[in-house]
């Protein structure tokens, strides 16, 4: 491998470990702005799923498309194009996110967030310091150095008096005051006391929550109906949660019995009805009977997206199945996740598609891709080597 093709892989593992995360703690990603912008020397374009450039690389950065239309910018300033890559909402913004509900958070060069429509007008003037997405109606916004919540008209909900609010899930928002959790309904009523130092969404209606240190799950009323002296947990999937006892995971039911005794370093869902579970370092697919899925273990499993997971043996990865057999062997410098029927992954020459099948159906021609998101994809050429 020469040293061009090297400092290649380097650098998207070094992207691809930044962004991949494991584990039972579940987290509510920032809010990133970026306050400095600057031309780049290879720009971003767009191709289709038959790997055809349909909008030429122009962009100095660019973002997926959402509801026909996809954020783009050139030098400073952000705006929206359409598929034919048609600029539809002039590039005047500091920064712009993806369209929701034909709405989309977008950033002042004043510093200060607030919503358009589809055709570039204001649907929430931009006064706030801070904005996230909407959620069940109603959405985080700053004021200062505390969050409170707005409705789709822009009208303050619940007051900001918080160090810190998240998106409601289930009709209850998670908020953070001294330092302690709590949950709150669309009214802004404290449910769940704010005192916990962790706390979940309601999930299958039970509520994960840390107090001191051990885990309890609360119903939504906040009566603890689980106390299992459990170290660490996760939240229920189809019936079932990991929790970790004397530094061992396991699986137990709604009632809180064991189904899995723990034995496991790791211990997390899958999203396939099964869980990823690791002893002494290495991985396996298992049901919920505790049952091994996979015929081997490997050095890595990521969970399934599109009924597909990855899986790494020592440097190289492969995909597997639902049923826990390979898909591929273990010989892509680096994976991602399925989208739209098709996954991202590097080989020597550069970053390609596979198909479900595991059959290369986009050639490795690009030096960064992401995935599709409404049939394109926004890509680098590689051809500035």
């Amino acid at each position: 491998m020469n040293c061009r093709i090297a400092l290649f892989f380097l650098l998207i593992i070094h992207l691809f470990i930044s962004c991949k995360e494991n584990g039972v703690e579940q987290r509510t990603p920032k809010i990133e702005v970026a306050n400095d912008y600057f031309p780049t020397e290879i720009k971003w374009g767009y191709i289709n799923q038959a790997g055809e450039t349909v909008i030429k690389p122009q962009f100095d950065d660019n973002r997926n498309f959402h509801e026909g239309l996809a954020a783009v910018r050139k030098g400073k300033q952000w705006g929206y194009i359409n598929q034919l890559g048609e600029v539809d909402i002039p590039l005047t913004f500091k920064s712009a996110w993806a369209f929701q509900a034909d709405r989309a958070r977008v950033q002042t060069f004043d510093n200060k967030m607030g919503f358009i429509d589809t055709k570039g007008k204001w649907v929430i003037t931009p006064k706030f310091d801070e904005l996230e997405e909407f959620s069940e109606g109603l959405t985080v916004y700053r004021a200062g150095i505390n969050y409170g919540f707005i409705d789709e008209l822009g009208k303050e909900k619940i007051k900001a008096t918080y160090q810190k609010a998240y998106g409601f899930k289930n009709g209850l928002a998670k908020v953070k005051k001294d330092n302690r959790y709590g949950l709150i309904n669309k009214e802004g009523k404290i449910i769940i006391p704010i005192q916990f130092r962790r706390i979940g969404d309601l999930t299958e209606g039970l509520i994960r929550a840390k107090l001191k240190d051990r885990y309890v799950y609360l119903d939504e009323q906040g009566t603890t109906i689980l106390k299992g002296n459990y170290e660490n947990c996760t939240d229920f999937v189809n019936g079932f949660a990991a929790t970790k006892i004397k530094g061992k995971y396991g699986l137990i039911n709604r009632k809180g019995i064991f189904v899995v005794e723990p034995r496991f370093n790791q211990l997390f869902a899958a999203n396939n009805d099964l869980w990823i579970a690791e002893e002494a370092g290495k991985f396996s697919l298992i049901d919920s009977k505790g049952k091994q899925i996979t015929k081997r273990t490997y050095d890595q499993i990521d969970t399934f997206s599109e009924g597909i997971a990855g899986y790494r043996v020592g440097y190289l990865y492969g995909f597997l199945k639902a049923d826990g057999e390979e898909l591929t062997p273990a010989h892509f410098g680096l994976i991602w996740n399925f989208r739209e029927g098709m996954s991202r992954a590097a080989f020597r020459e550069g970053i390609g598609f596979i198909d479900t099948k595991g059959n290369l159906v986009i050639a490795p021609d690009y030096l960064d891709v992401r995935d599709f998101s409404e049939g394109l994809a926004r890509v680098q050429l590689k051809g500035w080597f």
